[in-house]
């Protein structure tokens, strides 16, 4: 890019500067003295030079070029608050050189995960949110939020929070809203038909306060919920329990039906199975 030929060409054109100097010095002493050298220092032939680089650096710092995915926050040393009032968007632009530079924010879509799993999230290790329900179980929470900046507000995000937003505003929040919402709960209605309100409510509260501090709400994932291992055990035998009672009772009601039947056959009521077989299928005696 146009930014990478003025760079090095301004890195030559100092060297070779520094160089020239030099070497005009040390032979300027040697012929004459040291006054005269500095004094030669400050001739046309070195000065011009000299300001065409300063020149060229000049440009080099205040012109710049923000990318789509992109927006600039300009801070100013001759603005009464330090910072531009509106911030720059795409495209080439112009800042007062070595008085304004430029904090670049991205505006695209980011995914910010918070998982159990060691490396599906952001953080190395058990990241998910652990949070108890009304009734004190605890419930284990892996989660994404899908955000990104207001191009708008960017200046008041970056007085708020600058680069530190993802980890010290929006992690915090996220842990927050899932225990507040959780703790509304009994882990029955976690686990059970409330998960669907609940995680409704998540996005609303979300939404809600991500918004007001220069950010826009996309999306909430809840990607899972792990309970403690003493309540999956006791979910566990109390569907087991649930499966022996249904067995129970279907043994029961077979056996009653047989003792019904039974009691119908004594009363002649049902002829017995031998009087249902037909005479064309007995067996005919040896002859």
């Amino acid at each position: 890019m146009i930014y990478s030929a003025l760079d090095s060409i301004l890195f030559w054109l100092w060297f070779l500067l520094i160089i020239g100097s030099t070497y005009y010095l040390m032979r300027t002493t040697q012929q004459d003295n040291i006054s005269v050298a500095f004094k030669g220092l400050f001739s046309y032939r070195l000065l011009l030079p000299v300001l065409v680089i300063v020149a060229i650096s000049s440009i080099r710092a205040s012109l710049i070029f923000i990318p789509p995915s992109q927006v600039g926050v300009v801070i100013s040393f001759i603005s009464e608050n330090g910072v531009r009032d509106k911030p720059i968007k795409a495209g080439r632009r112009w800042l007062v050189p070595w008085l304004e530079e430029v904090v670049f924010y991205p505006i695209g879509l980011q995914t910010y995960t918070m998982s159990g799993k060691s490396l599906e999230g952001q953080k190395i290790g058990d990241d998910s949110i652990t949070a108890r329900t009304k009734d004190g179980k605890e419930v284990h929470v892996d989660c994404s939020i899908i955000f990104k900046i207001d191009s708008d507000k960017v200046i008041e995000l970056h007085k708020m929070w600058q680069d530190r937003y993802v980890d010290e505003f929006v992690r915090p929040v996220l842990r927050s809203v899932i225990r507040t919402e959780i703790s509304q709960y009994t882990v029955t209605d976690v686990n059970g038909d409330k998960r669907r309100k609940m995680e409704t409510a998540f996005k609303t509260n979300l939404e809600r306060i991500i918004t007001k501090n220069g950010l826009v709400f996309d999306a909430f994932f809840l990607r899972n919920l792990a309970f403690s291992d003493k309540y999956v055990d006791s979910i566990e035998m109390k569907q087991l329990a649930e499966a022996e009672a249904e067995a129970e009772a279907k043994a029961i009601v077979i056996k009653a039906k047989a003792e019904a039947q039974a009691q119908a056959i004594l009363k002649g009521e049902i002829p017995p199975q031998s009087s249902l077989i037909s005479p064309e299928c007995r067996c005919k005696p040896n002859e």
